[in-house]
């Protein structure tokens, strides 16, 4: 038996329910239609799509039969889902390294990302920017390579390969 935390649990729920909803409307029902061919109420399968509730396996046996898909289909998760939730968590995790590093992070309406370094001995903060959040999680995530690699703070890992690209603050 796999035994899934609550995190778990809810992501797989709420990915089965949105398969369930992108089928149902691929065939043009209404939760009501459906709900009334599985012989259970519009809200209790409307709990099933929004990922509050699961189905047992053959419910969900009979969900892919009326909306004809194979059970497969209901349940596996689509790689843009994946590539999404990866993205966020690399550049959660990007944050969270510079900011432990006692870096000051900015986002502007543009896009761009600005970290303001921890200030020298001149008490003057310097500043870096990239131009979109890939190229930051990208720059972090070589950082950290380098730390390893070379057994050296982050801090300076990231002074050492963008030394040409800072700026310092008025």
């Amino acid at each position: 038996m796999i035994l899934l935390n609550d995190a778990e649990r809810n992501y797989r729920q709420n990915i089965l329910g949105k398969n369930i909803e992108k089928a149902r409307k691929k065939c043009g029902f209404s939760r009501k239609e459906i709900a009334h061919r599985l012989n259970m109420t519009e809200t209790a399968f409307g709990a099933y799509e929004r990922g509050i509730r699961e189905p047992s396996i053959s419910k969900l046996v009979e969900i892919a039969k009326i909306l004809e898909v194979p059970v497969e289909e209901l349940i596996t998760v689509s790689s843009n889902i994946v590539e999404n939730n990866l993205a966020m968590y690399r550049y959660n995790r990007a944050v969270t390294m510079v900011v432990a590093a006692a870096f000051s992070p900015s986002i502007g309406y543009d896009g761009k990302i600005e970290l303001y370094l921890p200030p020298e001995n001149d008490e003057r903060r310097n500043k870096i920017t990239f131009d979109n959040q890939q190229k930051f999680v990208d720059a972090i995530e070589s950082m950290e390579r380098t730390a390893l690699y070379f057994n050296i703070t982050f801090l300076e890992a990231f002074k050492n390969n963008f030394t040409d690209k800072i700026s310092p603050t008025p």
